[in-house]
Order: structure tokens, then C-alpha cells, then sequence
């Protein structure tokens, strides 16, 4: 939400039931014959719910999905296609090229991390987030501290020679 923190998710599963039940009574009830003016209200509800969401890149994924929904609807209205549409609608396909392309980086960044935690050894360094130089210096004052950086200084170079994930690929 607008705080950072996301809603319980039985708050998050009443307003998608929300949105549906809307979107029944839209179609039902007010006996809509307009089905892509329907839709958009119902694609606008359940993006409003996946915002207050916990985020994974599948909810950024479905957000995404969801925008470009919008715009289709949105270019298929009645009195939709103008010349500002237009260029509206240019500006947007080049920001979603470059929103999915980032957001596959994003994802191959996130899958090779979790192989590398995966495969590292349970003492090496890049096992997981440490505090590093602050753990060094942890206590120290004064004169120690350039002590303690001179010491600590080899351990970049011991940790890519003896952590390693894999061997060296064999040549031929």
C-alpha cells in the first residue's frame, strides 16, 4: 500500500471476489452490451487489488500483463483512435518494450542468483549478505584499524581461489 507494506491476504483475495462479483453484476444486472467497456473496469479493479500485493516477478508479471490489456481495450473504444491516442499509444509500446525487457533481465538475474546460493558452499563469502567491511571492523578503534584492513585485504583473492561454485570447463 502507500506505506510499503503490502494487505493481508484475505484482504487481497475479498477485493479480486470484489471485482468479479462487480463485474457479474456489470454484465447481469445492468445488462452492459459495451463488453470491452466492462472488461477494462474489471482488468482496472484487479490491477488496484495487485498493487497493495505482496511483489514477486510473478505479480509484476500479471501487472504487466494487465496494462497492456488496458491499452488494447482502450484503443478499441469508440472515438479511441485519435492522433494524440496515437502517439500515446506509440509512447507506451516503447516503454513496455523496454519494461519486459528489463523485467527479463530482472528474472534471469533472480534465477542465477538462487543457482549461485544454491551451489556455493556453506562458509564461503558469497553464501549469502554479509556486512563486510563493517564485520571487520567490528570493536577496533584507532591504530587497528588500518591493522585490521592490511589483514583483511588477501580475502577477495582466498575466497576466488578456494570458493569456487564449479571447476574450469574442460578444453576440446
Amino acid at each position: 500500500g502507500p506505506t510499503g507494506r503490502p494487505l493481508p491476504q484475505w484482504s487481497i483475495l475479498t477485493g479480486a471476489l470484489t471485482a468479479v462479483a462487480w463485474l457479474a453484476v456489470e454484465i447481469v444486472w445492468f445488462r452492459s452490451t459495451d463488453l470491452i467497456e466492462t472488461v477494462g473496469h474489471f482488468t482496472m479493479w484487479l490491477q488496484v487489488v495487485q498493487l497493495y500485493t505482496r511483489k514477486n516477478n510473478r505479480e509484476y508479471a500479471f501487472l504487466l500483463i494487465l496494462s497492456v490489456l488496458q491499452m488494447v481495450g482502450a484503443s478499441t473504444m469508440p472515438g479511441g483512435m485519435t492522433v494524440l491516442f496515437g502517439l500515446i499509444l506509440l509512447c507506451y509500446c516503447v516503454l513496455a518494450l523496454f519494461t519486459v525487457l528489463i523485467f527479463q533481465f530482472k528474472g534471469t538475474s533472480d534465477l542465477i542468483l538462487t543457482a549461485t546460493q544454491a551451489a556455493a558452499p556453506p562458509r564461503c563469502a558469497w553464501s549469502g549478505p554479509r556486512p563486510w567491511p563493517a564485520a571487520a571492523f567490528a570493536g577496533s578503534s584507532g591504530p587497528v584499524r588500518p591493522a585490521s584492513a592490511c589483514s583483511a585485504a588477501p580475502w577477495p583473492a582466498w575466497c576466488f581461489c578456494c570458493c569456487r561454485v564449479r571447476a574450469w570447463p574442460a578444453s576440446g
